[in-house]
């Protein structure tokens, strides 16, 4: 496993714990054309959460060629969604 596999794994056992299961079942429903919408919202919390004040976590995405904040959280949320439909 990657350290950036090792960080996301990280990162979705928090927001599990963090967020109810019905905006899961919500969020697996969003169209990936339209993931974007939580990028305000969700994405805001990764970044308040993870990545703007921790140094280890960016450096980790930046090894992997994502080097904004940004977009870094929006990798999350996809990855995140993807983890979702993969669990059912």
């Amino acid at each position: 496993m990657s350290k950036l596999d090792e960080c996301l794994d990280d990162i979705f056992r928090e927001v599990l714990r963090e967020f109810p299961d019905d905006m899961f079942d919500k969020f697996k429903t969003i169209k990936k054309d339209d993931l974007w919408q939580a990028h305000f919202g969700f994405g805001t919390w990764l970044k308040s959460n993870f990545l703007n004040d921790n140094p280890e976590i960016r450096k980790i995405f930046e090894n992997h060629g994502i080097s904004q904040v940004d977009d870094m959280s929006f990798f999350v949320i996809e990855k995140f969604q993807a983890y979702l439909k993969e669990k059912n």
